[in-house]
C-alpha cells in the first residue's frame, strides 16, 4: 500500500466538488468495508476532443508505488502517477443537468487529435484540397458531437473556417479548432500558415463568450 505521503507532487491535481464527494461518500457507505477503500480515477481512452475515464472504488492496500494518492474531504483519491499531467487541473463535479444522475470530470487537458499525426493524400487546387480534408477527415471526427466544419474562403496563407452543428456556440469549440482542424490543415496544405474561425458562436444554442 502507498501511503497519503508518498508520491505526492502536487496536492490536488484533479479537485472534487463538495456535492460530488457527498454523491461518493454515500455511495461508499454501500460497499463493504468501505472506509478501506479509495477512489480510484484514470482515463481509459478518448471521445472526440474528450478524454474518457474509468471511476471506482478500490482497496487502498493495494494500491501500488505508481499511484499517486492525496484526500479530498472523507475521500482517498487514487490516480495513476502517469496520468498526472493528463489530469492536472481537472475537476470532478456532479452534472447541471438534474436529470443526469452521474457525475463529469471537467478537464482542461485534450488528448492527442488523431488528425494532428495522419498524414491524408489529397488532390486538387487548393481550395479543392482543404474541402477534402474538411469533408472526409475533419468533420468524421467531430460528428459525434455533432459538429461540422467549412471552409468560408482563402486569402494569401489563411483559411477561414466556420464551425456548425453542435461546434457553434459550444465552449469546446476553440479547443476543437486549435488542436484538432488547425493541426489537421497545417499538417496536410503547406500553402496556408494560419486558420482563424469565423462562426458567431453567440448565436448556437449553447453561446459563449
Amino acid at each position: 500500500m502507498t501511503t497519503l505521503t508518498e508520491n505526492i507532487t502536487d496536492s490536488t491535481p484533479l479537485k472534487v466538488t463538495e456535492k460530488a464527494q457527498k454523491k461518493l461518500v454515500d455511495l461508499r457507505k454501500g460497499e463493504e468495508d468501505g472506509e478501506k477503500l479509495g477512489l480510484r480515477i484514470e482515463i481509459v481512452g478518448a471521445s472526440g476532443i474528450d478524454f474518457t475515464y474509468d471511476l471506482y472504488f478500490e482497496p487502498l492496500d493495494e494500491t501500488t508505488a505508481d499511484d499517486h494518492i492525496y484526500q479530498q474531504g472523507e475521500l482517498e483519491i487514487i490516480l495513476p502517477i502517469d496520468q498526472l499531467d493528463q489530469l492536472r487541473g481537472s475537476t470532478l463535479d456532479t452534472p447541471r443537468n438534474l436529470l443526469d444522475d452521474g457525475l463529469t470530470i471537467l478537464n482542461p487537458n485534450r488528448p492527442p487529435s488523431p488528425l494532428s499525426s495522419e498524414h491524408i493524400q489529397l488532390e486538387g487546387n487548393l481550395e479543392e484540397r482543404l474541402n477534402q480534408l474538411l469533408e472526409q477527415h475533419v468533420n468524421p471526427h467531430i460528428a459525434s458531437h455533432g459538429g461540422s466544419a467549412q471552409l468560408v474562403r482563402v486569402e494569401n496563407e489563411t483559411a477561414f473556417i466556420r464551425m456548425g452543428g453542435g461546434c457553434q456556440g459550444c465552449s469546446s469549440a476553440q479547443a476543437t479548432l486549435e488542436q484538432g482542424i488547425t493541426s489537421a490543415i497545417l499538417d496536410n496544405i503547406s500553402e496556408i500558415k494560419e486558420v482563424v474561425d469565423v462562426t458567431d458562436h453567440a448565436a448556437g444554442e449553447n453561446p459563449f463568450y
